[in-house]
């Protein structure tokens, strides 16, 4: 069911025996670490970047070594003295947390590290499914001619965290290896809800949820952006995205000075509104960038509004304004 879902919205071509459930993405990095690589090895990460990929990739014995992400993703040339890693783990759909989808220039690069390196890349397909723009983007799994990609996607996103269902697509000959270890190590996913989603694709419920998602997401960061323009001018610089279930929000000319985006997060949480520092997802503080990460798709339209003014009265009692 996995493997004809991916052919159908991402345009992954796989066998099911490529295809192996895991019960998330942490859980699969741990795995692919211990087998393709040895302890004390370099993983390259995004930086800014979710901070649980290196955390689990450190559980497992690996060094992760930060590459900073443009506008176009990740540049493997900016890796330095990480060029020696044999292992990368990106997200060239849609990049967490900015939003970035990988150039076509980065994508070509960073596959010819990897053959010429013998190394693999991991791509993290979190939020391929959801982009408002056009069609949703190719993965960096269909330009690879030498098997060095792994492709990993999560249903827990597309769902419910609940679910914690993700797979991986792997190349060639590491589908039983990665399988044994996935016995051996545990916890397994859910058999319960193996069997209900593999019927929820199978009856096409799935491609449904996904149609609706995907407009209802578009009207709430529509919404979103409208609202921060009209109440939140000069406070917070909002840009939209393409894809996605969340903005990111800058400070703007008007932001309070001495307020730290940490300190804002925590006075909007008193407030009862959800945010995440942008600076914690650097993997340096001293050079973070600050913002606020919004998140809309969980947010009714007629709700955004009266939520973004609530934020920017907060943020200005915060800063003493």
């Amino acid at each position: 069911a996995t493997a004809a879902y991916l052919a159908a919205t991402r345009g992954v071509a796989c066998t099911a025996d490529e295809v192996i459930v895991t019960a998330g993405i942490r859980q699969s990095l741990r795995l692919l670490a211990q087998l393709l690589l040895d302890p004390g090895e370099t993983a390259l990460v995004e930086d800014p970047g979710f901070p649980g990929i290196a955390s689990a990739l450190a559980e497992a014995g690996l060094r992760p070594a930060p590459v900073p992400v443009g506008p176009g993703g990740l540049a493997i040339d900016r890796a330095g003295a990480a060029m020696g890693a044999r292992l990368a783990v990106v997200t060239p759909a849609h990049h967490y947390p900015l939003g970035h989808a990988m150039s076509l220039e980065n994508r070509l690069a960073l596959l010819a590290w990897a053959e010429a390196t013998s190394a693999w890349i991991v791509e993290d397909d979190y939020g391929g499914t959801y982009r408002y723009a056009g069609r949703p983007l190719p993965p960096l799994r269909a330009l690879d001619r030498t098997g060095r990609v792994i492709y990993a996607g999560s249903f827990s996103k597309v769902l419910l965290p609940a679910l914690q269902l993700s797979y991986l697509v792997l190349p060639q000959g590491l589908a039983g290896p990665v399988q044994r270890a996935l016995a051996e190590t545990g916890p397994a996913p859910s058999g319960l809800g193996q069997g209900a989603l593999a019927r929820f694709i199978d009856e096409g419920h799935l491609g449904r949820h996904l149609r609706r998602t995907r407009k209802l997401h578009a009207g709430r960061q529509a919404a979103l952006l409208d609202a921060a323009r009209d109440r939140a001018a000069g406070l917070l610089d909002v840009a939209p995205l393409e894809g996605g279930m969340h903005l990111v929000a800058r400070p703007g000319p008007d932001w309070p000075p001495r307020l730290g985006d940490a300190a804002a997060v925590a006075a909007l949480a008193q407030a009862g509104i959800a945010a995440v520092a942008l600076s914690a997802y650097h993997a340096d503080p001293m050079t973070a960038e600050p913002g606020l990460l919004l998140g809309y798709a969980a947010v009714p339209e007629r709700a955004i509004a009266p939520a973004v003014t609530r934020l920017a009265t907060t943020l200005w009692a915060a800063g003493g304004g």
